[in-house]
């Protein structure tokens, strides 16, 4: 396999995990299968490390540090955010928040760096198109999987009840 497909491949994968643990909390399995919020964090910390080393082997370090520089505010912004876990009452809780935000921040200007408008939005849209389908796929599947049974849901859908009863 040569270089350049590697690459795609890598950067690929580097796309769609960004997108999985974006919406890794919206989704079902989450409900069903909650892992600790730390290995999320160490999951988003792989996927900046590998972006680092692909930006450090194509030298695009000077041009990722440009765009970060044109967005100044944005490192304010997630500074904030990290500085903010001393006084909130939930050290862990905000910590983790900001992580999560932080490092999602930098593979997004990865992602944003090396994707096209049109190529990002045509991956976005065949992202969610698969997971509408795979959803479908699952209610029909598992049918029990997405309703609350438990007092005053009454069996109702998992979205159903969450509209209803807040």
């Amino acid at each position: 396999m040569d270089n350049k497909r590697l690459l795609i491949i890598v950067d690929s994968s580097i796309v769609l995990m960004a997108f999985l643990l974006s919406n890794l909390r919206a989704l079902v399995f989450y409900s069903l299968f909650a892992g600790s919020a730390w290995v999320e964090i160490a999951l988003w910390g792989i996927i900046t490390l590998v972006a680092v080393f692909l930006m450090k082997r194509m030298n695009l370090i000077g041009e990722y540090f440009a765009i970060w520089s044109k967005n100044w505010l944005m490192g304010l912004f997630i500074f904030l955010a990290l500085v903010s876990a001393f006084w909130f009452l939930d050290f862990f809780v905000t910590l983790f928040r900001a992580l999560e935000l932080l490092f999602a921040t930098l593979v997004a200007a990865y992602i944003g760096m090396k994707l096209r408008p049109v190529q990002l939005s045509r991956s976005l849209f065949w992202f969610g198109a698969i997971l509408i389908i795979l959803s479908a796929g699952f209610v029909f599947v598992f049918p029990g999987a997405g309703r609350m049974f438990q007092s005053p849901y009454g069996g109702a859908w998992h979205l159903l009840a969450q509209k209803s009863f807040r």
